[in-house]
């Protein structure tokens, strides 16, 4: 076959290019013992900052830039990124206890971050962090930072024989798989999402993994979870510490051999459902629709979405309102839905880690603009409060309420004028000592309203 020169001429700029691209990545460490201060761009375009073995410029997609010891004098400085958008940079420790910081008004998507033992890895509140592969902390006492924002494109390891903590008070999502390998994981704040299985491996099965979950901080699984070594978690009392919230939404399997481990975990989500709600009600007023909803307890919250519809299947998103994330506390919630009015509307909660829950669905009438009161809960303890929620409840309102039992004696009694709210709040007395039924009887203006109600 007879070739011309063309094609040579191709072959031969097809491999200058892949020669080019291939020296185009470049090592860069700190040209400076202790810290590196990175807080602009400008910071990190100063090629004095970087040594390079003599390219005289700075780093940017492709390349790897190193991070050291500030404790040490010798070998590389530690680094401090702020108020600097990065992308395609690899991040390589250089030496034990390397310290890399993401700190506030940073967002650095990075093509990977490899450590290489007891190293310090820091995203401050405000800071930004993308990793495009999976993270592997495979040392003993390697500690990870998370105040800010962080997304794991890939998968979490974690082995070595030890915990590997997460202090976090920010969110941390991975979009993978976590894998205790002879590691345990430490999450002391803050808001973990795993978006896919939990795994002890059956060749790393040797008895070093746990979790433990501080108060207030929560994990959650969004696939399964393997227990495939023997003897995975030997000491479960001990190996298993969970004060905050734990849920998974896959199925478990344990070939522990040991302890019931799924039967733990599934305790363990079983009690940490992520929102409890006590109440939801909609009603319409001359502004719009009112929707209130209260929760007991939230875990792992990340927003509510409502949304309309005229049909209840054609769903129309139509307002997002921020959960509590975790909180042990009730939390009232009300919104007035202006604009375009659908027959009915629905809630929908959703955690950090993608995860939602559709409560109920509330049928309006929108055409019914009558002055009228929603009475709720019906069963409440003495001290608690019942809500009475107004339609047009922006006009002055004259309302007096009595609470009677079921033979007409008077418990309470309470006049209330001019009261211009959409929610009145009645604090059941004490006086009702010997529980039961009651009545609670509502005036407002020339309308009456009753509402049979159980107290405990």
């Amino acid at each position: 076959m007879k070739l011309n020169n063309n094609f040579f001429s191709f072959i031969a700029l097809f491999l200058l290019l892949f020669a080019t691209a291939v020296e185009a990545q470049t090592t860069f460490r700190p040209n400076k013992l202790g810290t590196l201060n990175i807080s602009s761009t400008g910071d990190w375009q100063t090629a004095s900052n970087w040594d390079c073995g003599g390219c005289g410029s700075f780093p940017g997609s492709g390349d790897i830039v190193l991070f050291g010891n500030d404790n040490i004098y010798w070998g590389d400085a530690a680094i401090i990124i702020e108020n600097v958008t990065l992308s395609g940079i690899t991040f390589t420790a250089s030496a034990e206890g390397a310290a890399l910081t993401i700190g506030s008004g940073a967002t650095v998507n990075a093509t990977s971050i490899n450590e290489i033992g007891k190293n310090t890895i820091s995203i401050n509140s405000g800071g930004t962090l993308t990793i495009n592969n999976s993270l592997t902390l495979d040392n003993d006492g390697t500690a990870f930072n998370v105040d800010g924002d962080v997304t794991i494109n890939g998968d979490l390891i974690l082995s070595g024989g030890a915990a590997q903590t997460i202090n976090s008070s920010g969110t941390l999502t991975v979009n993978g798989d976590l894998s205790t390998e002879g590691g345990s994981l430490n999450v002391t704040g803050g808001n973990v999402g795993i978006t896919g299985d939990w795994t002890i491996p059956s060749d790393q099965a040797n008895g070093n993994n746990g979790i433990s979950i501080s108060s207030g901080a929560s994990v959650a699984i969004g696939g399964d979870i393997a227990f495939l070594g023997n003897n995975s978690i030997p000491n479960p009392d001990s190996q298993i510490n969970i004060d905050g919230s734990f849920t998974f939404n896959g199925s478990c399997t344990n070939n522990d051999g040991g302890n019931d481990l799924c039967q733990t975990f599934q305790d363990i989500n079983d009690d940490s459902l992520p929102v409890v709600l006590i109440s939801l009600f909609g009603i319409q007023t001359e502004e719009g629709f009112l929707v209130k909803w209260t929760t007991a307890s939230e875990q792992n919250n990340s927003h509510f979405i409502i949304e309309g519809s005229n049909s209840t299947d054609n769903w129309k998103e139509i307002a997002e309102v921020d959960g509590q994330g975790n909180t042990n506390t009730s939390t009232d919630y009300e919104i007035v839905l202006k604009g375009e009015q659908y027959s009915y509307y629905r809630l929908i909660q959703y955690d950090f880690d993608g995860s939602f829950e559709i409560f109920g669905i509330l049928n309006q009438d929108i055409s019914n603009t009558d002055r009228s009161v929603h009475i709720f809960p019906n069963e409440v303890n003495q001290g608690q409060f019942i809500n009475l929620l107004f339609a047009n409840g922006n006009a002055d309102l004259s309302i007096t309420l009595q609470l009677y039992d079921l033979i007409g004696n008077v418990l309470d009694y309470q006049s209330v004028p001019n009261y211009n709210s959409s929610l009145y709040q009645y604090k059941v007395p004490n006086t009702a000592k010997d529980g039961g039924y009651y009545i609670l009887s509502v005036l407002i203006g020339n309308k009456r309203f009753h509402q049979k109600v159980l107290i405990k």
